[in-house]
């Protein structure tokens, strides 16, 4: 299993947006979450908030072996996280869904299972 997770800061605004993914090892979706934060008083601290919702993710669905990801850069593999996060920033609300993808994600998980 690997789990991707990205976040954004907006320091104006005092929130954070959360975006976590998981998959299995061939590539697979098994779920994402995305989520708003009012707790993170940094960038730093929303990524390991990311990083610490993913977790509880990997946790709630019995995922095992879980290699996580995350990083301040959009790299190969985490293009999906970081459009969550980027996408919910300041909505204030949380979704998880799970074995199949929102339709809007589906290039995104595309582009990322060719890199």
């Amino acid at each position: 299993m690997k789990l991707n997770c990205d976040a954004r800061w907006d320091k104006n605004r005092g929130i954070s947006s959360l975006g976590s993914i998981g998959r299995d090892d061939q590539g697979i979706f098994k779920g994402a979450r995305f989520k708003a934060c009012r707790t993170a008083s940094s960038s730093l601290v929303a990524k390991a908030t990311a990083v610490r919702d993913g977790v509880a993710l990997a946790k709630e669905n019995n995922w095992n072996d879980v290699e996580i990801e995350s990083d301040s850069k959009i790299r190969e593999g985490n293009n999906v996280a970081h459009v969550l996060a980027y996408w919910d920033c300041g909505l204030e609300r949380e979704a998880t869904w799970l074995n199949v993808p929102l339709h809007w994600l589906l290039s995104t998980l595309a582009t990322d299972c060719n890199n």
